[in-house]
């Protein structure tokens, strides 16, 4: 579960750090740039109380493949192919809910992890919480590298603005969160 949350932290903080960045790439306004991480955010609360009301009712694990699966298409589909305002804006707020809410998976899968033990749960909590912070450091970092300023300018028909790396880089850490879930929920059978 560790791994699975510090793949999925590698692909949200690249979108929350670029996003306007990106908007502004398309020839858009700052105030453009920063409309788009303000919803961008405000749909990560939303998610954040959909994933934590799901997770009361149905299995993390599924809530973990429905946040990865979902965020991959956004990132693959929606952000891929986003040259305009309308489809930024519908980005932000698909894949901003999706991952935005993954760390209301948080509580249930530290009291899958510790039983009944509560010091248990709570280190496990902490772990959880460490692995995002690391990965709040390294996720940019990798972005950063994958970033081509120098190709700002150019509209491919599949993202382009420098992003195209950034952008399959996002989708499969996403992916990779989903497989993640699939992985959790099969290792629980195990036990």
């Amino acid at each position: 579960m560790t791994l699975t949350n510090i793949v999925q932290a590698l692909a949200y903080f690249p979108v929350s750090l670029y996003m306007s960045v990106y908007t502004t790439s398309l020839g858009l306004s700052a105030l453009d740039g920063s409309l788009v991480l303000s919803v961008f955010n405000f749909s990560g609360i939303i998610g954040q109380i959909i994933f934590g009301h799901a997770c009361d009712v149905a299995p993390y694990q599924y809530v973990i493949v429905v946040s990865g699966a979902g965020a991959a298409l956004s990132a693959y589909l929606l952000w891929g192919f986003a040259h305009s305002l309308g489809l930024v804006f519908a980005f932000a707020i698909v894949f901003g809910s999706l991952s935005g809410g993954f760390a209301s998976v948080w509580p249930a899968a530290s009291a899958d992890i510790a039983g009944s033990e509560q010091t248990v749960y709570l280190n496990a909590y902490g772990l959880l919480t460490m692995g995002k912070g690391v990965a709040a450091i390294v996720g940019p970092l990798m972005a950063a590298a994958l970033y081509h300023p120098e190709q700002a300018t150019v509209k491919n028909t599949y993202s382009g603005y420098g992003f195209k790396d950034v952008t399959l880089f996002v989708g499969t850490m996403m992916a990779a969160t989903a497989v993640g879930g699939v992985a959790t929920k099969w290792a629980k059978r195990i036990e």
